[in-house]
């Protein structure tokens, strides 16, 4: 068995398969409403029944020790970073993308996988070419460490009017092509486009959660991505964004490993409410 699928096979529950992952790598723009404490987040998380984190380059030396303990989840890092403008904390459309680490310093500091994004709706021709070549080197760096090299393909840019499940097949295709042993792919609106992405490319598929919205309805939708056959989810501001953290990771983890989306929806309902 090669790193990769070793590693890989580390980000998914061993009873179940699947893979629950928190991401909490959302700091490159500034600080998001509810993730300031990011200590006190990763505290949590890392005693939490969940199989991943994503987090970011600057806090993974810092945060990584908290998780080394038997069972914590495994650590998926962020390696590059986007300018959204030229003040922090003002939303703006993305416009330069660069890598800040390399997958060794990932693979230093604890991590099983990196990610990537795809930067698409920049603009200009020259800006998505700076991004696949980019891709591409990240690839053979993470193929030479026997590390999992995740993409997400982030429509992102100022010159998108909405994106539609044909959008989504492209790009997960074309993150393959540039090297993604796991694909990390926004939710289509026709859940049946997942099933022939993961025929078609035979790639893992992480489905990401979103804008965040409150009660349930999420909990519903990762069981029909699951059932779909997305191998886990990667969700960041519906978990750790809700008063109750916990009860969030427990509708998550009934909806991943458990398919039972009316538990995960009371769960979901109950993480609206504070402990």
């Amino acid at each position: 068995m090669s790193g990769v699928a070793l590693r890989i096979n580390q980000l998914r529950n061993p009873i179940h398969g699947t893979s629950a992952v928190v991401a909490f790598d959302h700091g490159f723009n500034g600080m998001v409403a509810g993730g300031e404490d990011a200590r006190a987040i990763i505290e949590r998380l890392a005693t939490a029944s969940i199989d991943g984190i994503l987090i970011g380059p600057g806090l993974l030396p810092q945060l990584s020790p908290l998780l080394a303990h038997p069972g914590a989840p495994r650590v998926i890092a962020t390696l590059d970073g986007g300018t959204f403008g030229v003040l922090p904390g003002i939303e703006h459309p993305l416009t330069h993308h660069r890598r800040a680490v390399s997958p060794a310093f990932a693979l230093r500091h604890g991590a099983v996988a990196a990610k990537v994004v795809l930067r698409l709706g920049l603009g200009d021709t020259k800006a998505l070419a700076e991004s696949t070549s980019l891709l591409g080197r990240t690839a053979e760096e993470c193929d030479a460490l026997g590390l999992p090299f995740m993409i997400e393909p982030a429509f992102w840019g100022a010159d998108l009017d909405g994106v539609d499940d044909e959008m989504i097949r492209h790009a997960a295709r074309m993150a393959t092509e540039l090297g993604a042993t796991i694909l990390k792919l926004p939710a289509p609106s026709r859940p049946e486009v997942i099933t022939e992405i993961v025929s078609h490319l035979a790639v893992p598929v992480w489905v990401l959660g979103g804008v965040p919205t409150a009660g349930g309805g999420i909990g519903s939708s990762i069981v029909e991505w699951m059932r779909a056959g997305a191998t886990g989810v990667a969700i960041g501001r519906n978990i750790w964004g809700r008063p109750n953290l916990t009860a969030a990771v427990d509708g998550l983890t009934a909806a991943v490993h458990h398919l039972d989306a009316e538990r995960a929806e009371a769960k979901f309902a109950a993480a609206d409410i504070a402990p």
